[in-house]
């Protein structure tokens, strides 16, 4: 349970970063398709980082 808590923290701290994503891209006239992109591919590093460190912890606790 606390590890599905932690993951929806992290998940709205990547919507509230994509969120400030918009308005600089707003505030420079960046285009948003190119934004939204970046944020992909960031959530997508994001998400194998987490489950990286998950999977260490796991090892490290000797947890299979």
């Amino acid at each position: 349970m606390l590890l599905i808590a932690a993951s929806l923290y992290n998940v709205a701290k990547l919507l509230n970063f994509s969120h400030i994503l918009k308005y600089i891209a707003l505030f420079f006239n960046i285009d948003i398709k190119k934004v939204a992109q970046c944020v992909y591919i960031v959530s997508i590093i994001f998400f194998i980082s987490c489950r990286m460190a998950l999977f260490d912890d796991e090892k490290f606790f000797g947890i299979e």
